[in-house]
């Protein structure tokens, strides 16, 4: 089936700010030396013992409230007991806590100082948390070229939302040349990973035909992807594909129709989400729904991906 767009009013194209991550995010990663059965008694004793690995495993606990009441100031303190001792991840997660004012009054700068180093052991959930804090100017002088540099990083290690938000840098022509092909190339990195907000953007190229060739049925795939995980302007866009074909997008995106009106390609706001969405499902199509195709980095803390 082929599918076409129609703009019911005028069009917002938007661009989330791209997400600091939460050290939860990437805790779920982590390989860890410990026994995967470790008690949290085992845990806890590891770490007064000065274990960095299990001090960590236990601000983790404390931070999600696993198995043990959830507490910001015990999760930061133990965050610091392994941050200290070089644990990135650590590293990297007390940044988070500096950046977002999460059991510790926020400060940017130490957030940065806590994120470099990180970086310096190559920790590629840093890395882009880093790029975030450079593209925002937040404990750093605002600098594009560096948030590029730094979303490269953690791009090439395979981080997804690093990749997509390289992607809507290279759509932006924000520190790199503009390049919708670069950035289509970016998106389905990340979106053949499960980043939702990639998928999201990809199924955007796709509807408008920026770096791509217009197609409506790939621009329905993904957007549909995207949906199955709650992103809410996939859901959207999806349901407006399903209920006309008609379009009236034009290839810079904006509405041609006689109610449209211009859009603009900027990030809003950066305030951090406290919790991932979980995934919703996509909703029935409803008539008269305003379509809002937009690149959106990653929900930031769209900086902050949440924990």
């Amino acid at each position: 089936m082929k599918f076409r767009i129609i703009f019911c009013a005028a069009i917002t194209l938007s661009l989330s700010l791209p997400t600091l991550t939460y050290a939860a995010d990437a805790k779920s990663d982590v390989v860890t030396t410990l026994n995967a059965n470790a008690t949290l008694e085992e845990i806890s004793n590891s770490a007064r013992s000065g274990n960095a690995e299990a001090q960590f495993q236990l601000a983790r606990r404390y931070d999600f409230g696993q198995g043990i009441s959830q507490s910001d100031q015990q999760a930061l303190y133990w965050y610091r007991k392994a941050a200290e001792q070089g644990n990135s991840m650590a590293q990297n997660s007390l940044g988070v806590m500096y950046g977002t004012g999460q059991g510790v009054t926020k400060d940017y700068q130490q957030a940065v100082s806590w994120y470099r180093k990180a970086v310096e052991q190559g920790n590629a959930i840093a890395q882009k948390n880093l790029g975030v804090m450079y593209e925002n100017g937040q404990g750093v002088t605002q600098d594009n070229t560096q948030a590029v540099f730094w979303y490269r990083k953690s791009a090439d290690q395979g981080y997804a939302s690093a990749q997509n938000n390289l992607g809507t840098m290279y759509q932006g022509g924000h520190g790199v040349d503009q390049d919708n092909t670069q950035a289509v190339f970016w998106y389905r990195k990340a979106a053949a990973q499960g980043n939702a907000v990639a998928q999201f953007n990809l199924g955007y190229m796709y509807n408008v035909g920026k770096g791509v060739a217009r197609d409506y049925d790939q621009a329905a795939f993904w957007y549909g992807k995207a949906a199955d995980q709650g992103n809410v302007k996939a859901q959207e866009n999806l349901a407006a594909l399903y209920q006309t074909d008609q379009s009236a997008l034009d290839d810079n995106g904006s509405d041609t129709s006689s109610a449209g009106g211009g859009g603009n390609h900027r990030k809003p706001g950066n305030r951090p989400t406290q919790r991932p969405s979980r995934p919703q499902g996509t909703p029935k199509p409803k008539p008269q729904v305003t379509v809002t195709p937009a690149p959106q980095p990653t929900p930031k803390p769209a900086p902050i991906s949440p924990k």
